[in-house]
């Protein structure tokens, strides 16, 4: 036991709050690093100017590794950052009692920080139905046209595909040839 009443982690010298709030630190550095230029980003985009977005960033993290040491239970660890980063922006605003009107076209660079690299929901639904069009059309063609696209895709040529499946090198690219042409009509419908 410690002075303080506290056990003592033996190995560390540490007493376990000690230790509880190391990882508290470590958990909030490693939040920090991983989503403090997004939260800053956010904050610019709600209008704030770059100096207040950081300090506001700053508190949100402060916040959060407070409401952890205090014992405070959070599921959703981002969401809760992004909440505090919010609230501190509104409560900015009516400090200032102004709101800035933030044009995105006027920044590109903030404009390029918010662009996504993920496909869209759209895009997913589209290329979905794609593939299954590709799909489809695949299941319809003939087992000799399936075979010499499989062994095509595995970077055979044609006279080695001839030998394989039997037949004349000029039969392989006529199959390929119809078999390309159909599955590139429908992947481009």
């Amino acid at each position: 036991m410690s002075e303080a009443g506290m056990p003592n982690d033996s190995r560390s010298g540490l007493s376990l709050t000690d230790s509880s709030s190391l990882a508290i630190q470590r958990r909030v550095a490693a939040l920090y690093e991983a989503n403090r230029d997004a939260v800053y980003r956010f904050l610019q985009f709600r209008g704030l100017e770059s100096a207040t977005a950081q300090e506001l960033t700053q508190d949100a993290f402060v916040q959060f590794f407070i409401a952890l040491s205090n014992g405070t239970m959070i599921e959703a660890e981002r969401a809760w950052i992004y909440s505090v980063a919010a609230k501190s922006a509104v409560n900015h605003w009516r400090r200032e009692g102004r709101f800035k009107h933030v044009a995105l076209e006027a920044s590109p660079e903030l404009l390029a920080s918010l662009q996504s690299n993920q496909p869209t929901p759209e895009d997913v639904l589209i290329e979905n139905q794609r593939i299954r069009r590709v799909d489809t059309q695949l299941a319809r063609m003939s087992d000799m046209q399936k075979a010499a696209i499989h062994l095509r895709l595995q970077g055979l040529r044609y006279r080695a595909i001839a030998q394989v499946l039997q037949i004349s090198p000029s039969t392989v690219s006529e199959l390929l040839s119809g078999a390309i042409t159909r599955l590139r009509s429908i992947a481009n419908e």
